[in-house]
Order: C-alpha cells, then structure tokens, then sequence
C-alpha cells in the first residue's frame, strides 16, 4: 500500500520473458484452462490486433499489438423503459492488459483512473465494504474461510469461472499453482455456462432499473465490459427521457446475447463509472450537477491498459 491508501501490485511483464504455462497439469482447474498458454491469447486471434510497434485509435476503437477494444453506445428498448449502456468488446494478448487498481479508502474515480494508466476503465466491486475475498493482480489484498454468495475468479490463463460458497475451498484458491490473478465478490451472477441467469429472487433489493457495470467472458482473451446509464436523462430516438437504469435480467440478457460463457455484476448505482479515450462516459449524475457536492468515490477500478 502506497502512502495515500492505493494498494501497489507487482503486474508481470508482458513479453516473452515472462509467459509460463499455469495449471495445466493440475485436474482441479477449469476444463478449459488449457486452450492457451499464459499470456499467449493473441495465437487465438491474431486479426483483431495492430501491427506491432503501432497505436490505432478514434472515438470507438483502440488497437495496439496488445490490446483492441471496441467500445459502442447502445440503446435497448423495453416494454416499458429504455435502456442505454457502454459496451467495451476487448481483446487482450497478455492477462495482464486486464488489471486491477484498488485502494483501501474511497477515492473519485478520475484519481484513481489517473493512478492506473489504462485505455478503459470501468468501476470495480466496492471490495472494502462489501466483499469477503478480494484478489488483486494475484495479490490476496483480503481472505476468508468461507463466502457468503458466488464470487466470480479471473485465473492468470484467461479463464473466467464463478465459484459458489459451497465450491469455495480457500487453500485451493490461494495455492499458486492455481494461478488465481483476479477475484471480484459482489455479484449476483448474470450468465454461467453460456445461459442468462433468470430468477433474482434473491436479489430482489437491486434487481429492478439501476445504472450498473458488469464483466463478462467469451473465452481466454476476449471479455466484455459493460456500464448502464441511470439516474439520469438520455437522449433516445430525438426525445430526451429520464432512465432509472436497467433490470438485471435484461443486463443478463444482453451479456448472453454478445456471447459470454460467464458474466457477473459488480458495483453499480452511483458506483457505476465507465472511462475511454480521456473521458468519462458514465458517472454519479446526481451528485456531479448538484453544488457543494462531488460524484461518489469508489475503491478499485478494472483496466484494460498496456504493460511495459
């Protein structure tokens, strides 16, 4: 922890140097931990990625030989609300293009974008209030015995999967030979095994129209990053109304629909923070235009940046 409360994680390098095999040989680890090798995701799809040594960027997309996000305004219209939300389509060729900034006090969202040097950003899991289990660029930054509901656990091959309390073993997870590299505890879970999850009963204290930010999992390599508009008014089809946010089931929906195995729900409400391109696409509103006051701060960040 650095003396202004941002919790400092050694990120691994990202060349040649440092690329290793994680897991492969352990029977434990997800079925598909052995489609790639660690920091190797690019073999998968070497397209999306600009040549090497080279920078393409406009208002919508950002490429380097590393990293390529796509990000897309969109708009869908429900029976009876609409919904407006940031969709970031990213690719990464190394894990740690996909990390993590986190601080022990809250913190304004720019200060903390500011310290993490990344391309995109969207807002994290409030770890410091409310989660059990919190890793941070494979550092546990905090531990327990048990969980109270389903985690979501970033392995360092690329592999997204959702762990529930009764799945949750701490000495596996915190094993190296594991290669956990992130683990997010807020949820609920939007999609597993490729299906929308649809009854929130359990959830039903956040499930109606909320801003939101979510992270979702294609396969190693390809994530999906979205942040709902909420609390605010948008402007639709020439008309400007007033959006409360979006329905976890339709949240779930849309990450089943761009084709994620996994998705789950992080912090949102005020909490909901989207950043690109030096600019802050969705922020606490209410707070912002409102005198004397500033946007609610938050404790960590998930980045998508470059590494050195």
């Amino acid at each position: 922890v650095d003396d202004g409360g941002i919790i400092t994680t050694d990120r691994p390098k990202g060349n040649e140097d440092t690329k290793k095999e994680t897991g492969t040989d352990s029977e434990d680890l997800p079925d598909d931990t052995d489609i790639v090798d660690y920091g190797d995701f690019g073999e998968s799809f070497p397209d999306v990625f600009a040549p090497a040594g080279t920078v393409e960027s406009d208002e919508n997309h950002y490429k380097s030989e590393d990293i390529s996000i796509t990000i897309t305004e969109n708009y869908s219209e429900y029976e009876d609300y609409v919904a407006k939300y940031y969709v970031f389509d990213v690719y990464i060729r190394n894990i740690e293009n996909l990390y993590t900034v986190a601080s022990t006090s809250r913190r304004p969202f720019t200060e903390l974008v500011e310290n993490s040097g990344a391309v995109a950003v969207v807002s994290g899991d409030y770890w410091k209030t409310n989660a059990k289990v919190a890793v941070r660029n494979s550092d546990w930054i905090l531990d327990a015995e048990y969980i109270d509901g389903d985690i979501c656990v970033l392995y360092e091959n690329g592999v997204m999967e959702i762990i529930s309390p009764y799945e949750y073993d701490p000495e596996y997870f915190k094993d190296p030979a594991t290669g956990v590299y992130q683990i997010w505890d807020f949820g609920p879970t939007l999609v597993e095994d490729g299906k929308a999850v649809t009854d929130f009963r359990d959830h039903s204290d956040i499930s109606g129209r909320n801003p939101r930010s979510a992270i979702g999992y294609i396969e190693p390599g390809h994530y999906i990053l979205i942040v709902a508009e909420g609390r605010c008014d948008i402007t639709y089809k020439g008309e400007k109304v007033y959006s409360k946010g979006i329905r976890l089931i339709d949240f779930a929906r849309i990450f089943k629909e761009l084709g994620c195995k996994v998705a789950y729900n992080l912090d949102g409400g005020d909490s909901a923070y989207a950043y690109y391109d030096d600019e802050v696409l969705r922020q606490d509103y209410e707070r912002a235009n409102t005198p004397g006051q500033s946007p609610r701060e938050i404790y960590d960040i998930v980045c998508i940046g470059e590494v050195e």
